[in-house]
């Protein structure tokens, strides 16, 4: 786990479930970060979508949508009235973590909690160093996940998953994360409810913003 500058933007996208009947509603989350720091998120999911909202470095609201069956990702900046868009169809599978996929052992510890409402089990990730990534995940959540990470003053970067995520394969949902002492990812409030479609599409009269450079960046690992 990074600091929590480290937390902020670049988007993992991966499907973990392609039910028929994905979850739709609001989750609310905390990451927390090695320098003591934490950071709320929301969750929105319709559709098999889903759109973070967080704040971005200005302090104003900034919306990330990411939309699998479209393959694309999208950022919408509201106090600017401006968005980006990355097309994520011809994007490369990131190397987990950027330091190699390395070799993991995934075993499950027969332990079960209630978060939020929902049952999770944990299930304990070693790397061949020997750290271990303690994830609950639960099937009852059928949605895409999404974790944010790296900084929003930094543009909008390249997709790129956490190992632990890239080892959790299709129809789960991760309620808590922790490695060491530290809880990195917790799931706070569970929401089923009815969205409105607009909240996953660009408003009318935002206007295309170019990504820096005219490529996607990477936040450099600390």
């Amino acid at each position: 786990m990074k600091t929590l500058p480290a937390l902020l933007l670049a988007l993992v996208a991966s499907p973990l479930a392609a039910q028929t009947h994905p979850f739709e509603g609001a989750i609310s989350v905390t990451v927390n970060g090695k320098d003591g720091k934490s950071l709320p998120l929301t969750y929105l999911l319709k559709d098999g979508k889903v759109r973070m909202d967080q704040a971005g470095p200005r302090g104003d609201l900034v919306g990330i949508v990411v939309d699998p069956a479209a393959q694309k990702t999208i950022m919408i900046m509201t106090s600017q009235k401006m968005f980006m868009e990355m097309d994520m169809s011809g994007a490369k599978p990131p190397v987990p973590d950027g330091r190699g996929a390395g070799h993991k052992t995934i075993s499950r510890t027969g332990k079960f909690e209630t978060i939020a409402g929902y049952k999770c089990e944990h299930v304990m990730i070693t790397d061949d160093d020997g750290s271990a990534t303690d994830v609950c995940t639960t099937s009852e959540i059928s949605a895409t996940f999404s974790l944010p990470m790296g900084n929003a003053s930094r543009g909008f970067m390249q997709p790129q998953p956490p190992g632990w995520a890239s080892q959790l394969g299709a129809g789960i949902f991760p309620l808590k994360v922790q490695k060491g002492d530290l809880v990195i990812y917790e799931v706070k409030s569970i929401e089923k409810k009815s969205l409105d479609a607009a909240l996953f599409a660009v408003p009318d009269g935002y206007q295309r913003m170019s990504m820096p450079g005219g490529t996607p960046r990477r936040p450099p690992l600390d």
